[in-house]
């Protein structure tokens, strides 16, 4: 009995470690690589994306890009669905170990906000760890 309620306590332990230090972090970043010209630019909260405090930036092309576990991940588009309709886009962009889902819906229509999108970021690595975020957006057109 006391053999099981030790391995109980360490399970416990490991899963408890394991919330307080997940194997994914999105971090924001200021310096925007200068392959992004003009596209997408998302932050956490309306605030960072009026202070350009982003988590994931993307040009109209076919790149993106995010900063995880203090590296700035560059990734490509591998899929993109637009639906007019319901004003949502739904990307993926991909790169070796991860996988970064765009979902976000067009919510400026009579240009009373201050951003664009509101959505959610979600990257996964190859172990299948995943992190997700809620994101506010812009276009930037140059």
């Amino acid at each position: 009995m006391t053999k099981w309620l030790c391995v109980l306590c360490g399970l416990l332990f490991l899963c408890s470690c394991r919330q307080n230090n997940p194997a994914l972090n999105i971090s924001t970043f200021r310096d925007v690589p200068k392959e992004i010209i003009a596209g997408t630019f998302f932050a956490e909260t309306e605030g960072d994306l009026d202070k350009g405090n982003y988590v994931f930036v993307q040009d109209y092309d076919s790149l993106g890009f995010v900063f995880v576990n203090d590296k700035m991940i560059r990734s490509k588009l591998t899929s993109c669905i637009i639906d007019s309709v319901a004003n949502t886009l739904n990307e993926i962009y991909e790169q070796g170990d991860y996988k970064i889902r765009i979902n976000a819906k067009y919510v400026n229509d009579a240009g009373d906000k201050d951003y664009d999108f509101e959505g959610k970021i979600t990257v996964e690595n190859k172990n299948g760890d995943t992190i997700t975020k809620e994101v506010f957006g812009y276009d930037l057109v140059e």
